[in-house]
């Protein structure tokens, strides 16, 4: 995966209490709180936070997602007629690959992976008379 940026532009930005916010576990473990959110507090009024843009020991999870497409022809009448069927299979394996967390600190799901990235399988078919 890639470095989590963690605070967008325009947002304020969290102190940090120095220690790593990183934690280890599948990613199916810690939907609920990706990183720990303890590790950080609250700046004080009219101050910036200390927390930079990425949060280099926290990690998302790179995409995994297959696709797939087969199709067929079928010769009717000889070579001048034939039917074609296609068949095109998006995420094939059906994996989950979850999206960024939540990154607004004001916000109660704060550190909370709340979407997937990408779609459900999704499949689509066709046929085609050819003349």
């Amino acid at each position: 995966g890639t470095a989590y940026h963690a605070f967008g532009a325009g947002s304020q930005r969290p102190n940090s209490t120095g220690v790593s916010a990183g934690l280890d576990g599948r990613p199916q473990d810690r939907l609920q709180s990706w990183f720990d959110k303890r590790q950080f507090t609250n700046p004080e009024p009219f101050t910036l936070g200390n927390v930079g843009r990425t949060l280099s020991d926290v990690r998302t999870d790179g995409l995994n997602q297959w696709d797939f497409s087969a199709s067929r022809r079928f010769p009717i009448f000889g070579e001048r007629v034939s039917l074609e069927y296609r068949a095109f299979f998006r995420n094939v394996l059906n994996h989950a690959d979850f999206a960024h967390p939540e990154r607004n600190f004001n916000s109660p799901d704060f550190a909370r992976v709340t979407a997937t990235a990408v779609p459900a399988r999704q499949v689509q078919m066709e046929m085609r008379l050819r003349f």
